[in-house]
This record gives C-alpha cells, sequence and structure tokens, in this order.
C-alpha cells in the first residue's frame, strides 16, 4: 500500500467518494475517470440547499450532458428522513452540494452513514460531497467563526476538511490537531480542487490547484 492510500483511509469502504471545492471542475481526467465508473442507466441525485443551487445547478447540468445521466434536483431542508433514506437508496450518483454547514452534520451522521455502509460495489456508486458539504466529512470540523474543532462525520478518519485560502499555519486549532492527533492530516479543497477515492485503494487528485494535503507530525516521523 503506497502513502497516499495509507493516510487517505475509509470508514465506507464501498463505491467511489469525492471531496470538492466550492466550483469543482470537470476537467478530462476527471471526466475520463468518471466514464469509467458510471453509465448512461444511472441514476443521479443532487442534494442542495435552495440558496446554493443556483450556484452549482450549472456545473450539475454540464455533468449531466457529459456523463449522458438524468440528475434530479432536492431540496437538503424540505427532506423527511424516510424521503432521504429512498433517495439514497435510489441513486448511483449522489452529489451533495451547500453553503451552508449546519444541515449536512446530523443528515449523513444519523441517516446516510448506515444506509451507504450497507452497499456494495457492484453499482459502483458514486457520493460527491462539494463545498460546505465536504467539511463534515472528516473526523473533525474546523469552525473558521469560533477557531475551534469539533467532531465530524468521520467517513474519512484522521482528516480535517478544509477549504481556506491562505496560510494554515496561522490557524492554531488545525495545528494543535496535527501535531498531536496521531497520523492525522488537513485536506485543503482549494477552489476548483477534487479528491477522488475509489473502493481498491485508488486516489486522484483532480483540478487545478490540486488538493492541498498536510500530514500531521506522526505521518513525518513514522
Amino acid at each position: 500500500m503506497n502513502l497516499l492510500s495509507s493516510v487517505f483511509r475509509r470508514s465506507n469502504a464501498h463505491g467511489w467518494l469525492l471531496f470538492s471545492g466550492p466550483s469543482p471542475a470537470i476537467e478530462e481526467r476527471a471526466l475520463e475517470r468518471l466514464l469509467e465508473i458510471t453509465n448512461p442507466s444511472s441514476r443521479g441525485l443532487i442534494l442542495a440547499t435552495g440558496e446554493h443551487y443556483a450556484i452549482v445547478g450549472p456545473w450539475t447540468e454540464d455533468l449531466s450532458a457529459l456523463l449522458e445521466i438524468e440528475i434530479d434536483h432536492v431540496d437538503l431542508k424540505s427532506l423527511q428522513p424516510t424521503e432521504f433514506e429512498k433517495y439514497l437508496r435510489d441513486s448511483d450518483l449522489l452529489l451533495c452540494a451547500s453553503a451552508n454547514l449546519d444541515p449536512w452534520l446530523p443528515s449523513f451522521s444519523q441517516i446516510a452513514l448506515p444506509i451507504l455502509n450497507e452497499f456494495r460495489d457492484d453499482r459502483n456508486r458514486v457520493c460527491w460531497f462539494v463545498g460546505d458539504a465536504a467539511l463534515p466529512m472528516g473526523e473533525w470540523i474546523f469552525d473558521l467563526q469560533q477557531n475551534t474543532y469539533q467532531a465530524g462525520v468521520e467517513w474519512l478518519p484522521g482528516c480535517l476538511v478544509l477549504h481556506e485560502e491562505g496560510d494554515l499555519e496561522d490557524l492554531m486549532p488545525v495545528q494543535d490537531i496535527l501535531q498531536n492527533k496521531p497520523f492525522s492530516y488537513a485536506l485543503n479543497l482549494v477552489e476548483g480542487a477534487t479528491l477522488a477515492l475509489g473502493p481498491a485503494g485508488e486516489v486522484d487528485l483532480w483540478g487545478t490547484p490540486p488538493p492541498a494535503i498536510i500530514l500531521g507530525r506522526s505521518w513525518l516521523s513514522s
């Protein structure tokens, strides 16, 4: 197992997991891989709060046309738990996009994680988290307003997911995690960057610039 596969551990080992900054790019390499793991008979779904769909809607329409997959839009705020569960079970391409973190943590920790962990690889399911929807997927969530961190959903153990501009050295809670939490790392998803993780340990870094990865002290001394 190479270093990247060791770093990017997964609690959900089935299908593909994609994590993007606020505005993901659909570059040639990304499109080629997506065409390999999806097919025209797939069903797609984008979960996005209404105000954010205006931003990601054109991207979703482009993705739908390029993959030849119909992608339905559902406002996460209007979903009942039973409806959410049905959409999760029926969708092969699940896109989660938001500029607001609040709906995602309870929805995915309490409802989505148990369901998606049941899935196997025969459907080549893709879960793609965009913008603030990607932030809770690590082991910790950084609160920029309070300058602290809290527990995340932990689909990426040891990870702190960010999409920050500038020098991360100035964010003391981030440095606290990297210095003191064993085998931790920060994943900074800048504008246009995407991390793609496959079920067999595949690691793809898409976009320009690619995601920034800052390894904690344990990795550097191992």
